[in-house]
């Protein structure tokens, strides 16, 4: 079956997805639908959607990557699959509760009955049972035949069966305590949400059974391992950062699907989703809830839990899942010391090597609602950026792609960041779409300014845009009024901080334009455009070594990000780095339009220093000028220069004179100097410049042979 668009939302239901829509759990009955070939925008910044509060839902657009067979986190990780195994070597010898997990269902005292399975609360007296109904051999309704316990969960004991007409086990999932009433409504209430939800990684139910005082419910046995049992399995009981990602990202559609319905899962965590072969399936509904009900005991559990769990809703869901994700990179004390926090990058070198991921846990676990991940789909696509970084796949290009943009590679240039994209969701989006090729800063600023002043408070993009539109032309004092009128309107527009930001760089306040970059970083920790926003402001304030460790990291995720090598290439040159900064260009990509002036700064680079020229470096920098195809002045002489370094070198009797060719020239002193003349000839030819001219021509006058005439 080829991808195809669903025929209920905007999801894509693929291959491995069996019929069923990712996103809204539709079952698909067209199977000959077209296929969905739509691709998220690439290079700037959108803005999607309003949520809880006045909290906005706002993110840089990623490039989307299709799903490969036999590969999780959207195609990107190879994970090993998990086999099936025989269903009865999961069982119980001895189904017994431990002690240590005996609490009273209601007054949630520890229960010490030294042993005894049956009893009261010594606290409360509320009447306990923690006996298995169920023994194997057992016929359940003359359909199940019992096989014995498999584990017990936070309200039942759970076992394992043969459907004998169907010929396939089931899951049978009683109560833990059936003396406990609210246990018991619990049950009931996880019994009535399962019979109503239909999602392709979420368990399914089959059947509900009542035995005397113990209900059951018949479910889907899933045959592969809990990540919190593969978490076990792994060296410290940790997953690697990307493997655990992409378990996340593969849970987060069953996510999306139950707060569609409006229902939080509210107690998500290792141990209740699980790996079966290649698929992801989410465990164990009977936490689950209609968003809004305040009725009933909450469960969730301590340490991923949010501190409102009491009242859960979506965002008490995107709570646990950031915890959920800590936890499987992490030891630490999640539910004790960090109950609510987590550790600093220097008490954990997976956060100190990883400063996108940290940053995406630090908000999908914000203390404060309104500061988190606003939905699943929000936090997937910047789950998916941080995936993306860390395999060094697809990213946003920047600005920097003019050929003759040499200006470009030697500042760190506030035009060189990404624009954001217009909300088309905005008054103003269609007549905003047409200024887009109006690139004069006066007509710009008028343009816009009569656009804000058309739709007043009903267009926030008109204004924002305005803002920008004044920055270039230094009206500094009026953009940031209208910036600061708006985040009275909504403090949580982030696209308010990225013009600030831009805005105070423009000024040199290169320290109070960091502090705005790190706002927008902490909204979009996917993303490298605030990361190299954040590269310019540190390099801006001196701090070299910082803006340096920001620029190798965007470079090494994504070359085109040009802008980010030819900054690292800057700094390093700073630093007197010069074989390092040399390299730095060698990033720049082939295809890129900024390549021939990656590899000529290469070479000046490499030359700067007449003294360090010896052979290899002759050889090296002959290498990157022979892949400069463009006939400029600027080529011609550098190659002349290149050409008077070997003669110095001959002269010297640092290298011998030999018919090994540099360019059209054999390493001899009279060639030499014929082939600097002639370059510098050709450079003055092309020169702009009457000085340069001149100049130039003085050049080949004084490295040409001595001849008598």
């Amino acid at each position: 079956m080829a991808d195809v668009k669903c025929r209920f939302c905007d999801g894509i239901v693929r291959e491995n997805d069996f019929g069923f829509c990712p996103k809204c759990g539709q079952e698909q009955e067209d199977q000959n639908q077209s296929v969905h070939n739509g691709t998220a925008n690439q290079g700037a910044i959108t803005a999607n959607g309003t949520a809880r509060s006045r909290r906005r839902i706002d993110s840089i657009a990623i490039s989307s990557s299709k799903r490969r067979e036999g590969l999780l986190g959207r195609g990107l990780v190879e994970i090993k699959e998990q086999l099936a195994r025989d269903p009865l070597t999961i069982l119980m010898a001895d189904p017994k509760v431990p002690e240590e997990k005996r609490y009273c269902s209601k007054c949630d005292a520890q229960i010490e009955q030294h042993g005894r399975d049956r009893g009261f609360c010594t606290q409360c007296r509320q009447e306990f049972n923690y006996e298995p109904a169920l023994k194997a051999g057992n016929i359940v309704k003359d359909d199940y035949e019992v096989n014995g316990c498999v584990t017990f969960g936070g309200l039942g004991w759970i076992y394992l069966a043969w459907h004998k007409i169907l010929s396939r086990h089931v899951i049978f999932k009683g109560l833990l305590n059936s003396e406990d009433e609210e246990s018991t409504l619990v049950a009931i209430k996880e019994r009535d949400f399962l019979s109503h939800l239909k999602h392709p990684q979420i368990v399914s139910i089959y059947d509900f059974l009542q035995i005397g005082k113990a209900s059951y419910i018949v479910m889907e046995f899933v045959n592969g391992r809990t990540i919190s049992n593969i978490c076990k399995d792994n060296q410290g009981g940790v997953l690697p950062v990307k493997e655990a990602i992409s378990y996340i990202l593969e849970i987060l559609p069953a996510f999306s699907y139950l707060h569609s319905q409006g229902l939080a899962y509210c107690d998500f965590k290792p141990e209740n989703f699980m790996q079966e072969g290649q698929g992801i399936k989410l465990i164990d509904m009977g936490a689950v809830r209609k968003i809004g009900d305040t009725t009933g005991a909450v469960y969730h559990t301590i340490g991923y839990s949010a501190p409102e769990a009491r009242f859960p809703d979506q965002l008490t869901d995107i709570y646990t899942i950031g915890r959920s994700l800590a936890v499987m990179i992490m030891k630490f004390d999640f539910d004790g010391v960090y109950q609510y926090s987590l550790p600093l990058p220097d008490e954990q070198p997976v956060l100190k090597e990883n400063d996108a991921l940290y940053r995406f846990l630090l908000r999908a676990t914000h203390e404060d609602p309104d500061k988190r991940f606003q939905s699943v789909e929000e936090m997937e696509q910047q789950l998916l950026g941080v995936l993306y970084k860390l395999v060094s796949q697809d990213g946003t290009p920047d600005n920097l792609h003019d050929p003759e943009d040499v200006q470009g590679t030697q500042n760190a240039s506030i035009r060189l960041l990404p624009s954001i994209n217009v909300d088309s969701n905005d008054d103003a989006a269609s007549e905003l779409f047409g200024f887009a090729a109006v690139y004069d800063p006066k007509r710009r600023i008028e343009l816009f300014r009569q656009l804000a002043e058309k739709y007043g408070l009903k267009s926030v993009e008109a204004r924002l845009r305005y803002a920008d539109a004044l920055i270039p032309v230094g009206e500094y004092q009026t953009a940031e009024k209208i910036l600061h009128d708006r985040l009275i309107e909504n403090e949580f527009d982030w696209r308010v901080h990225w013009y600030l930001g831009k805005s105070y760089y423009a000024q040199g306040r290169s320290r109070e334009a960091s502090e705005e970059f790190e706002l927008v970083y902490f909204e979009m920790p996917g993303e490298l455009a605030p990361e190299l926003a954040i590269a310019f402001a540190y390099e801006q304030m001196g701090d070299v070594n910082a803006a340096i460790n920001v620029y190798r990291r965007i470079s090494k995720v994504d070359p085109r990000f040009t802008t980010a090598c030819f900054g690292l290439a800057r700094c390093l040159r700073k630093q007197n780095k010069i074989s390092d900064s040399a390299d730095a260009l060698l990033a720049v990509p082939a295809s890129h339009s900024m390549y021939t002036q990656a590899r000529i700064l290469m070479a000046k680079v490499l030359m700067s220093d007449e003294q360090s020229i010896n052979a290899n470096l002759l050889s090296k920098i002959g290498e990157a000028l022979k892949l400069v195809t463009v006939d400029s002045s600027t080529v011609h002489q550098l190659v002349g220069k290149l050409f008077s370094y070997a003669i110095r070198l001959i002269k010297d009797n640092l290298i011998p004179e030999s018919s090994d060719m540099l360019f059209e020239c054999s390493l001899e002193e009279k060639i030499l100097r014929q082939g600097a003349e002639a370059r510098y000839l050709n450079a003055a030819k092309l020169a702009k410049n009457p000085d340069d001219k001149i100049r130039l021509t003085d050049l080949a006058n004084q490295i040409r042979p001595i001849t008598w005439i």
